[in-house]
Order: structure tokens, then C-alpha cells, then sequence
């Protein structure tokens, strides 16, 4: 009989383990959850302020179309807002013509009439209500308060934020800003 220490030995080769181990699997996991949270809500900001801004300059390129409009036709030229677009319109209300289809805001934006100031209220010829302004056949702007007032023009996002477009009395240049 062959004592134990006598045996042949056999000889155990090596195989390398491939893959990951559930503990190393878990970690990755987690950080990539951390970051997840982290970067969405600023993602989302980001998102919306490139909204605004977009919408906001969407508004302004309208109120310079409406000046130049009013001055090459010798009219007056409203510019009219919605919650939902802008518009431009010619004639006298409430019998006022739209002169080209409306331009929607970005999504999740609408423009706020209660934190607008200056603005005109009027309505065309569909009975749609527009706050909004106009330009003479000179060029010069004009609100609620005739043309010695400030205009603002409000657009606000789904997350609060907002951004102003002010325009100067009589001259009606736009000039946009976060408030």
C-alpha cells in the first residue's frame, strides 16, 4: 500500500478568471449613478435657458422685421404675443390682419403678460387677444403708455427661469436680459 507523501503528484495549471466580480460591478454602478444625479438637473438648466434664449431672440428678430415693415410700407405694424407665439399684424383693431403665421416659442416657454409692462391689449380679426405693441410708419414704438414708456416683454421656462427683452421708449431697440 503507498503512503499518501507517495502519490503521484498532479499538477494543478492555472486558468485565468475572466470577467467581473459582483462587488466590482456594484461600485461601478454606483458611481455611475452619482454622476447621473448630478449632471441631469444641471443638463436640464442648460436645456431650458437655451430655450429662453432661442425663444427670446425669436421675439426680438420679429420686432425688428415689424420696424423695418412699418417704415418700407409707411403703415403701422403691431407685434402681437401670445402664451404661446408671436405674430405680426397690420390695420386697425379690432380689424387687424396678420401679415405671416405666427412663431412658436421653444417648447416649455410662454411668454407672461403679468410681468410684461407697457404693453397694448387688441385683438384681430379671428377675435385672437394679443398683448403686445407697435411700430408708426416712422419707425417709432409705441405701448400702453404711449411712446415715453419703457416695454418689457417677458418669456418664462417650465423651471421658473425668465428672461426680459427691454425695449427703449420711442426708438424700440430690443435688448435682452436675465433677470
Amino acid at each position: 500500500m503507498r503512503s499518501l507523501s507517495s502519490a503521484p503528484q498532479v499538477e494543478k495549471k492555472y486558468r485565468p478568471q475572466y470577467g467581473f466580480t459582483l462587488l466590482e460591478v456594484m461600485i461601478v454602478l454606483a458611481v455611475i449613478s452619482i454622476l447621473t444625479l448630478v449632471t441631469v438637473p444641471r443638463y436640464a438648466a442648460v436645456t431650458e435657458q437655451y430655450r429662453l434664449e432661442g425663444s427670446a431672440r425669436t421675439v426680438m428678430e420679429r420686432l425688428r422685421y415689424a420696424k423695418q415693415l412699418a417704415i418700407e410700407q409707411r403703415q403701422s405694424v403691431y407685434v402681437g404675443l401670445t402664451t404661446g407665439d408671436v405674430r405680426l399684424l397690420s390695420g386697425t383693431s379690432p380689424a387687424l390682419q396678420g401679415l405671416d403665421e405666427p412663431k412658436h416659442y421653444a417648447t416649455g416657454v410662454t411668454f407672461v403678460a403679468s410681468a410684461s409692462t407697457g404693453l397694448l391689449s387688441f385683438t384681430d380679426v379671428n377675435s385672437v387677444s394679443y398683448q403686445g405693441l407697435y411700430y408708426n410708419w416712422q419707425g417709432f414704438v409705441f405701448g400702453a403708455g404711449g411712446s415715453s414708456a419703457e416695454l418689457v416683454i417677458a418669456l418664462q421656462g417650465r423651471l421658473g427661469q425668465t428672461a426680459e427683452i427691454h425695449m427703449n421708449a420711442l426708438m424700440g431697440t430690443p435688448a435682452l436680459t436675465w433677470p
